[in-house]
């Protein structure tokens, strides 16, 4: 026999042969796009210890990676373990906070990604996906640091330049230039960039002289993306601002035949599918409108004590074609807004209003004065998941409004019940202003908790969950700054 020193060699190499064995196929079945194989064989060569010392944590992110692919939530699991191997592994802090983000985790992968960063400051990904998560907490002055650090890394970071170039526009000259400047130097490394033509649009087609120049940036844009939504609308918009009200036709019906829109006058940017569409919908639909309209004259009342104390703030908005728009907002996007401590009695009735109303996170609820003279271009609301309700409460005689080619005129003490995602303009020919309270409620088709989460985004959908969770349990909804204090400027009477 052998002598038991050559044995153990013997022995020893065979275990060597086949721990590499068993983790090089686990490697190669994911090498050739066999995830589901490769990680039932990454898991087995872990656990029966058949993966080499100095190859264990590496052998965990990948098994983190593979689980990732497979919508496992614990893949996140693996990647711990592997940091705690390897805790100078940017990588594995990298594709940590890639899978947090992607299941809502947003602060967790805020804070993976500056771990990642911490480690490679020139990992540029890490940054530009981090600037993302940072304009979604609303930290947009951190996020255009890291989207200038994505940039400092590679300065031929397209994607880069367009993101920064969202968060530049802070509603000033300087940001508008700034601004400009980030999505043409997009469009300069990337000239096939459909986002950062559009973008470029949207920035342009805020400035009533550079409208012609935002028509250009649309068209290229949607040569690039011929069915993008956003890009219609606003392209067809800015045509009819423009009087071309031929082109912008044609543009809304180039809509309909790309199945973007199901009808050339209701144009909303994001269109839930299946719903009942007309302009007008009777006051009947929502029961609790006979309530609120028993309590007219508390909302004029307090409505008319904001304007004499000036109470209320332009909105500056590109549908504002001629005169003032102002507002006093009680609730918007899901929260409670500066507006319900100025009129306590008419949150108060908007509160008991219920979840129709409250938990509406793609709606509004707000005074509204358009001056003597004014008018609103026309124009879409964002979504067709709403119907949108106007009490008159001082109405002159020469104020009205046309919805999907349908006019109808305020009264004092009435209510008018539409559709906002059809095409809408609103004028004022008197020399009084015109006070309307105006909210949003759910589209009755939407009638379930699981049907109006279907018909939010991501970000949406977390503000839904959270306005049901503070309605339910009676704290009420979240308090939150002034979400469109960019687009304002007090105003003096």
């Amino acid at each position: 026999g052998l002598p038991s020193s050559a044995r153990g060699r013997d022995v020893s190499q065979c275990i060597s042969m086949s721990v590499s064995t068993d983790y090089s196929a686990a490697v190669d079945a994911l090498r050739a796009g066999s995830v589901e194989e490769g990680a039932a064989l990454l898991n087995s060569a872990i656990e029966n210890g058949r993966v080499p010392r100095h190859a264990l944590a590496e052998a965990r992110a990948n098994l983190g990676t593979a689980l990732s692919m497979l919508g496992r939530p614990d893949a996140t699991e693996q990647f711990a373990l592997s940091l705690q191997l390897n805790p100078r592994a940017a990588l594995v802090y990298y594709n940590t906070g890639a899978l947090l983000a992607q299941t809502g985790r947003r602060r967790e992968a805020i804070t993976s990604y500056m771990h990642a960063i911490a480690i490679a400051p020139s990992m540029e990904t890490a940054h530009n996906n981090l600037g993302n998560l940072l304009v979604e907490e609303q930290r947009p002055e951190e996020a255009a640091a890291h989207y200038r650090g994505a940039l400092r890394a590679n300065p031929q970071h397209a994607l880069a330049y367009n993101n920064l170039g969202n968060v530049a526009k802070d509603g000033s000259e300087a940001g508008s230039r700034a601004a400009g400047l980030a999505y043409c130097m997009a469009i300069r490394l990337a000239p096939r960039y459909a986002d950062a033509y559009r973008n470029l649009g949207n920035l342009l087609k805020e400035k009533p002289l550079w409208h012609r120049a935002a028509i250009v940036a649309y068209r290229v844009a949607l040569a690039l993306s011929p069915i993008h939504r956003q890009t219609l609308l606003n392209l067809g918009e800015t045509l009819s601002w423009l009087g071309m009200g031929r082109a912008a036709n044609t543009t809304h019906a180039l809509g309909v035949a790309r199945g973007v829109w199901a009808h050339p006058l209701q144009r909303p940017s994001h269109l839930v599918e299946g719903l009942r569409a007309k302009p007008w919908w009777p006051l009947s639909t929502f029961p609790w409108v006979r309530r609120l309209l028993a309590d007219y004259h508390l909302l004029r009342r307090e409505g008319e004590q904001l304007l004499q104390e000036s109470e209320f703030a332009d909105y500056l908005s590109p549908a504002l074609q001629r005169g003032e728009w102002r507002d006093v907002t009680l609730a918007m996007s899901g929260s409670r807004q500066p507006g319900a401590t100025l009129a306590p009695r008419s949150y108060a009735l908007l509160q008991a209003l219920g979840e129709d109303v409250l938990s509406m996170v793609s709606g509004s609820a707000y005074f509204s004065v358009l001056g003597p003279g004014s008018a609103l271009r026309a124009h879409c609301g964002p979504t067709n998941a709403r119907l949108r309700l106007h009490i008159g409460l001082s109405v002159p005689a020469e104020a009205g409004m046309l919805v999907g080619g349908e006019p109808r005129a305020w009264r004092e003490g009435g209510a008018l019940l539409f559709d906002d995602s059809f095409e809408h303009e609103v004028w004022n020919n008197s020399s009084s202003p015109r006070l309307v309270f105006i909210l949003d409620a759910w589209h009755p088709d939407l009638d379930t908790d699981e049907k109006r989460a279907a018909a939010l985004d991501a970000p949406q959908r977390e503000r839904y969950l959270r306005a049901l969770h503070g309605i339910r349990s009676g704290s009420g909804l979240e308090s939150a700054p002034d979400l469109v204090a960019e687009r304002r400027t007090k105003v003096m009477f």
